[in-house]
């Protein structure tokens, strides 16, 4: 090379002969005393011909001044933008020693997790957690988020992620996935790491569990095991969401084993991923219920008292092979195995009102069953340089059997009428559904920026169902009873034979131009296509009451959409995104049969042979900016309308002199929503110890549904409409081993009945408090607490129009350099918490409470240990 005037030199060239595949390449050019230039390259196996640049490779001077001595401290940024993918420093945020992957991604600036495991990064739900860039543990995200120590992980990078598939046959055959890749340190990317936990405390509250993750260069193996009968999830000092209707929902104890073995080639052309689940669980709920309904000239209402235990077994395994051998084939194959067994039985009373208590009535029943499932799907693409290579076929089949026993018990008081009335019913349930399907793919491009894609998917299905009814005359399952046809109620039993042939044909096309980034290529401008048909033949033989319906039915559907992405400005990490589609649906066929189904007293089930099938569009806009790296400052924008030109609700009637529901699908039409959402997240300092984020929300419902009329007379489409505005914020502190957080949120819902007699509705829901940690150096000795106040008003039932104020506490010692943690936990010290659900539509409104775990002390031992083999 020549030297220029200035800091360019002479220019050089270069000859590279590549692999004939599809893929991109990064080009990195290197010199001493200058800066590193990057550049993609991107080339497809199709096309015989030499490559060049788009731009050259420039190497610049590094610049070098001499400065007096100074003493420089540098902050590393928590998060960044490279190319189109956003990445979290995890070595930049500070935690207590203990701490989980799922301590760090709730301080990750613009995200959020629910107790659910379900991760949001700017308003967008995560479709996968990956680590290392592979799949872990069948897509499970709690058994990664709260196993695996924040102290291993080096980064976590979110973005789009194409599949396998797409990668190998060179463009989007499957949808991207949203994801958040989590990579660990370089020091535990081979050997293992483990930890084992056993906890116990007051209230019979107990736990225990292990973890052991096996790295290699091809091979990594999982084991994880959990018993509990806590099933909290939410940490003490770190979570502000103890809001009581998100407390859990029962007393669950749940017992697991679940394993992992996945392998990988060096090459990558051989990947192989074998998972068993093993779980036994045991749930106990108790609910208790107000539904007042909106009735021209009166409202009714019912009081619904019920406690439920139910024990399940449940079995799961899955083997995965993928083959890709570059220019030959790529092939995969899933088989997945599922069986369940389960048993329960519940007590509920049930009181129905009308100025004074109508009808009472009592029921107890218990259940057993099991269900054997089975999966097998696949793909094949030919990579040869052939007349096959712009085609590709996916496969699948599947098989499901389900029995189940019922029996239950009912003892109806009527008061305005004095009677009373015991009824027993037992039920002989059992479904079996065989499919199998194959799907065809032609590909090809067009010009430079054009994708064109045909596509045609074929499925064949059968399934079968029975309902056998019986009216014993004493609480027993169908298998404990004797001369079962002399105490079987024909009219409302049934069987079943449905068939379905359907032949879906799809055009689809892409159109996407790409821009020089800082570090890849970055898709500037797509725009999104798709023109689905579904055509579909059925055929339904139905026997009921000894009469046997015909049902044949031709449909067709139609389920267009459209999407357009920009990065208007052609800057990092700004994007513009709109979504436009139809959605239609046929009726099911089932609901247009001529029945009658009156098996459970004072409810009674039609069938409707008028009724249409269900048509929605959607329009959705996103807008994305992260505007400056050192204060990281973040917002998105978000707004969605859905018009329903036609929906299927249910026709209720209800006669107050017996209490008797009437219920019919019928359809209504002109429904709307629409809701509308701002987040902002940004640092307040340049040292990112301040940082705050806003979240704001409105939401408006128009629900058609068909309002109750007294007596027996038909129902009629009412509507109601409902505004919600929320608004939730915190600010946050964090300065090493200190952390704090005040958050505040409320949400405000008023309804609007255009029938007679209609109160408006309003409920105001507010939260404000402070979460704490602290960690004394030295000592390693760390407290944590929470305190928050929730406020709720505007119910229709006084005892729900509460202020709760919860605190939680803990205390926490590590030792052996933080490979033993000893911690102490309080939880809701003033036993404050309960669970309140609050729904209103067009037939009324219903306040549901749950019992949540009481309040209790708990002690925890932890002992983390790695170990990474010395080269």
């Amino acid at each position: 090379m020549q030297k220029k005037e200035g800091e360019r030199w002479g220019s050089a060239n270069f000859v590279l002969t590549l692999p004939k595949k599809t893929c991109t390449y990064l080009l990195h050019a290197t010199l001493d005393g200058y800066e590193d230039a990057w550049q993609t390259l991107s080339v497809k196996a199709e096309i015989d011909d030499a490559y060049g640049l788009d731009n050259p490779l420039e190497l610049r001077r590094i610049r070098q001044r001499t400065l007096s001595e100074v003493t420089v401290k540098a902050t590393k940024l928590k998060m960044f933008y490279k190319g189109d993918t956003l990445v979290y420093d995890a070595t930049a945020f500070k935690m207590p020693d203990g701490s989980m992957l799922d301590d760090l991604i709730r301080q990750m600036p613009n995200s959020t997790m629910n107790d659910n495991g379900e991760i949001f990064v700017n308003g967008r739900k995560i479709d996968e957690l990956l680590l290392g860039s592979r799949s872990f543990m069948g897509g499970n995200k709690k058994v990664l988020l709260e196993n695996l120590p924040y102290y291993t992980v080096k980064n976590l990078k979110v973005y789009e992620k194409e599949s396998d598939r797409s990668f190998a046959v060179g463009y989007d055959i499957d949808k991207k996935k949203y994801v958040m890749d989590v990579n660990l340190k370089d020091a535990y990317r081979n050997g293992y790491i483990g930890n084992v936990e056993m906890a116990g405390g007051t209230k019979n509250r107990w736990l225990g569990r292990a973890f052991l993750l096996n790295y290699t260069d091809k091979l990594r193996f999982t084991l994880y095991a959990n018993a509990n009968n806590v099933n909290e999830k939410r940490h003490i000092g770190e979570s502000s969401c103890w809001k009581p209707e998100k407390m859990p929902q029962s007393q669950l104890t749940t017992k697991r084993v679940a394993g992992e073995i996945d392998f990988q080639s060096k090459d990558s052309k051989i990947k192989e991923n074998f998972m068993l689940d093993l779980e036994s669980s045991k749930d106990f709920e108790e609910t208790k219920q107000r539904h007042d309904l909106f009735l021209d000239g009166s409202t009714p209402y019912s009081i619904l008292r019920l406690s439920n235990t139910s024990r399940a077994n449940r079995l799961f395994a899955k083997n995965s092979v993928n083959l890709n051998i570059p220019e030959v084939i790529y092939t995969d194959l899933g088989v997945e195995f599922i069986y369940n067994k389960y048993r329960g039985n519940s007590e509920s009373i049930s009181e129905d009102y009308l100025d004074a208590i109508n009808t009472r009535l009592q029921s107890s029943n218990f259940n057993n069953g099991h269900s054997l499932e089975a999966n097998v799907n696949g793909f094949i693409s030919p990579r040869a340089d052939n007349i096959l290579r712009p085609f590709v076929i996916f496969y699948g089949f599947k098989h499901h059997n389900n029995y189940n026993e019922t029996a239950r018990g009912y003892i109806t008081e009527q008061y305005e009428n004095p009677s009373t009335t015991t009824q027993y019913i037992a039920n002989n349930f059992h479904n079996a559904e065989t499919a199998g399907n194959i799907h065809l793919t032609w590909s090809c491009e067009i010009g430079k920026y054009l994708h064109l894609e045909l596509q045609n998917r074929q499925e064949l299905s059968r399934k079968y169902e029975h309902d056998y009814l019986y009216h014993p005359d004493t609480l027993s399952l169908p298998s404990q009873l004797d001369a079962l046809l002399a105490i079987t109620d024909p009219r409302n039993s049934y069987k079943y034979n449905y068939r379905k042939y359907s032949n879906a044909p799809t055009l689809y096309m892409k159109w996407r131009k790409e821009i020089p980034g800082e570090y890849m290529k970055m898709e500037y401008l797509i725009w999104d296509i798709r023109i689905p048909c579904i055509f579909r033949t059925e055929h339904l033989t139905y026997i009921r009451n000894y009469v046997t319906q015909n049902k044949k039915r031709t449909s067709y559907t139609f389920a267009p959409s459209l999407s357009f992405r920009i990065h208007p400005t052609k800057k990092r990490g700004e994007q513009l995104q709109v979504q436009l589609s139809y959605e239609q649906d046929a009726a099911p066929l089932f609901d247009l049969l001529d029945y009658k189904d009156d098996a459970t007293p004072q409810i009674v089930k039609l069938g409707n042979p008028k009724l249409k099938g269900s048509a929605s569009s959607t329009a959705r806009a996103t807008f994305t900016d992260w505007e400056n790296k050192h204060k990281g400052q973040q917002y998105h924008i978000s707004g969605q309308f859905t018009y329903f030109h036609r929906q299927v609700a249910q026709s209720v009637t209800f006669n107050p002199n017996n209490s008797q529901y009437t219920y019919q699908p019928q359809n209504v039409n002109g429904a709307y929503k629409w809701s509308a959402e701002f987040g902002f997240t940004r640092f307040l300092d340049k040292l990112q110890r301040w940082s705050c984020q806003n979240s704001l929300e409105i939401a408006y419902n128009h629900f058609i549904d068909h309002a109750l009329q007294t007596g027996m007379k038909e129902s009629s489409p009412n509507a109601v409409n409902t505004l919600t505005l929320h608004d939730g914020i915190w600010f946050q502190y964090q300065n090493k081993n200190f952390n704090i957080k005040a958050t505040g949120d409320i949400r405000w819902r008023h309804s609007v009945g255009k029938m007679l007699n209609f109160s408006n509705l309003n409920a105001l829901d507010y939260q404000y408090g402070m979460s704490t940690w602290y960690t004394i150096p030295n000592v390693k000795t760390t407290f944590s607490i929470d305190w928050n106040m929730y406020c709720r008003q505007g119910y229709g039932s006084k005892s729900l129009n509460t202020n709760d104020f919860v605190i939680n506490a803990s205390i926490a010692q590590s030792f052996l350099k933080g490979k033993v943690i000893i911690s102490a936990e309080a939880f809701d010290i003033f036993h404050q918490l309960s669970t309140t659900q609050y729904v209103v539509n067009a037939q009324g409104r219903t306040e549901t409470w749950k019992r949540s775990l009481p309040n209790y002390l708990m002690l925890h031992v932890v002992y983390h240990f790695n170990h990474q083999p010395k080269y």
